[in-house]
């Protein structure tokens, strides 16, 4: 028995003694480093050469982990490689075996890998459908670098806007379609150490603002006339362009820093519709402008009761050519009527281009859908009239005064913004007495200004008489020629 087990115990010896490599116990091996979100790589992390041996088989082993999401692995004779883009951030390890070819030994490897967000920056800006667009909204040089490739990570642009990159930085190309919020992500990386910048934009397309005019003018006549005054809307401009359109033959615009203005001659008559886009230099906002020109024929006036020679002929003439008053009937003028609060109001509204108002309850006395109810609503809103302190009613069929329709133009006249520091001393009129308190700055002004002259050669302004029709055309006249003509 002895001898048995000495035997077997000798057996054993030369077995262990003859087993092949490939039983012997892995080694193992660790590596740590850090990787950039988004950044692309193609880059070896284990070289074999630097461990003295080739290869001869690698696998990752299961349940060991995972790469990073976007990457992936291969190997050759010299090393194992990452390649991708990693595009989530967070730490993850994996481990591979390595099968040694000189000797068949095993390399358990761990690599442990830290995915980083990266360096992002964002930006928000607004533009405006219609509009053109060619500016840089990513400028390398502010951040200290320059690119080797962009391209969008995520998101879009609006419809219609393209985008380019040059070494200066990242450029924005055309004109936007449709409003709304558009996100878009650019991928930058740096040419000089290949880090990583995302770059966020949210861009708000917005629908321009509009407005809109109407000009009526007369075959054959010179005219020289601004239809947009700038000062009007509170800013500057920072360009101006007609993008749709035309005006009429013979005419011309120009713009300054006042606004823009008509030149030139209509030699047609017809009707003429332009779009002007004006860009706001302050905020870049956009407004649409749209004017209807109208060119009447040269011809006489339908009026049978208005003869040339009656002191009112030119002041009713040029009101009816421009379409700011029209007749009581298709051939009445009725010039020594008297004129209504409610057709004043009209008078002004069709000075501004008669603009749509809704309807708010201002006035008991002013209900909707009556043809002076656009023109109050307006004026009111304006400041330009106001109801009478006592009832808090509007009065629009009552008459006119002079001093109230004095009262009416200055306060239009502040509210287009125009120049009204011109003031005269109104005492030497023999009824100065009778001016109400309320409208003395206005009587002031428009004495200044030559709009109210005085009545019976210029010594009485009757400032409590109704204003008559024909009144009413001169004073408008007079206005339109010392702010426009």
């Amino acid at each position: 028995m002895r001898k048995r087990v000495i035997s077997f115990i000798l057996c054993m010896a030369m077995v262990f003694m003859f087993l092949p490599a490939t039983a012997r116990a892995a080694e193992f091996s660790n590596q740590e480093f850090s990787l950039e979100l988004n950044k692309k790589y193609s880059s070896y992390y284990l070289t074999f050469d630097d461990h003295n041996y080739e290869a001869y088989s690698v696998q990752m082993l299961d349940g060991t982990g995972v790469l990073p999401e976007g990457l992936d692995w291969r190997w050759n004779a010299t090393g194992i490689y990452l390649a991708g883009t990693p595009t989530k951030s967070g730490e993850y390890s994996v481990a591979f075996k390595i099968v040694r070819g000189d000797d068949n030994s095993e390399l358990i490897h761990r690599v442990f890998i830290t995915v980083g967000e990266g360096e992002t920056s964002s930006e928000e800006m607004i533009l405006y459908t219609t509009a053109d667009y060619s500016r840089e909204w990513l400028t390398f040089d502010d951040h200290n670098s320059e690119a080797i490739t962009v391209d969008i990570s995520d998101g879009e642009l609006p419809e219609g806007l393209n985008w380019y990159w040059n070494a200066e930085g990242i450029y924005l190309k055309g004109s936007p379609k449709e409003p709304g919020v558009y996100c878009a992500t650019f991928r930058v990386v740096r040419g000089d150490d290949g880090s990583v910048v995302r770059h966020s934009v949210t861009i708000n397309v917005k629908e321009p603002e509009h407005s809109s005019e109407e000009i009526p003018l007369s075959v054959l006549q010179p005219i020289g006339r601004r239809f947009l005054l700038f000062d009007d809307h509170n800013y500057e401009t920072k360009s101006v362009k007609l993008i749709n359109g035309s005006l009429p033959e013979g005419m011309d615009w120009s713009c300054n820093a006042e606004g823009i203005c008509l030149t030139g001659t209509p030699t047609e008559s017809g009707s003429y519709y332009p779009t002007f886009r004006i860009v706001r230099g302050d905020d870049d906002s956009v407004l649409l402008h749209s004017v209807t020109i109208v060119v009447y024929d040269e011809e006489k006036m339908p009026f049978t009761d208005v003869k040339e020679g009656d002191w009112y002929y030119d002041a009713i003439e040029f009101n009816y050519i421009y379409g700011y008053m029209t007749g009581k009937t298709e051939t009445t003028f009725v010039p020594l009527e008297n004129i209504a609060r409610a057709q004043f109001a009209v008078i002004l509204h069709r000075l501004e281009g008669q603009v749509q108002t809704e309807y708010t309850p201002v006035f008991p006395d002013v209900q909707d859908n009556i043809w002076y109810t656009d023109a109050i609503l307006w004026a009111s809103s304006k400041k330009i009239v106001t109801g009478y302190s006592d009832t808090g009613m509007f009065g629009p069929a009552d008459n006119i005064t002079r001093e109230q329709m004095a009262v009416m133009m200055y306060r239009y006249a502040q509210y287009k913004g125009y120049d009204v520091s011109e003031m005269a001393d109104f005492s030497p009129f023999d009824d100065a007495a009778s001016v109400s308190v309320y409208a003395q700055e206005a009587m002031g002004w428009a004495v200044g200004t030559g709009i109210i002259t005085g009545k019976y050669a210029g010594t009485m302004l009757d400032p409590q008489g109704n204003a008559l029709r024909a009144e009413c055309a001169i004073i408008i006249q007079r206005f339109m020629n010392y702010y426009y003509f």
